[in-house]
């Protein structure tokens, strides 16, 4: 079966500071998040989740340990693809297989 995501010609590591439940835990944000971040988080997400259904993936694991923030740039990315399927087409038995 050929790998339903694009990869890129070459693989780059980024560290990001923090999970998101690392930024509750922690109290990064003693008060809480600002409206206008968690605006911006919720965006990045659901793009993020757009992206991986384009590509015919569901995620099936999207809770806030597998939610990567650099709290610099306020970059947020979907991680840990453990038990992530890809979706097969309406109407066929096949359930969708493990990536």
């Amino acid at each position: 079966m050929q790998n339903p995501i694009p990869r890129a010609s070459s693989s780059t590591l980024t560290y990001l500071s923090s999970d998101l439940h690392m930024c509750g835990i922690k109290n990064i944000q003693p008060n809480g998040l600002l409206p206008p971040l968690v605006q911006r988080y919720v965006y990045q997400l659901c793009e993020a989740i757009d992206w991986c259904h384009a590509a015919s993936v569901t995620h099936r694991d999207i809770k806030p340990e597998n939610l990567l923030i650099d709290t610099r740039s306020h970059v947020l990315k979907l991680c840990d693809f453990g038990f992530a399927r890809y979706m097969c087409l309406v109407g066929t038995n096949n359930v969708g297989k493990i990536i």
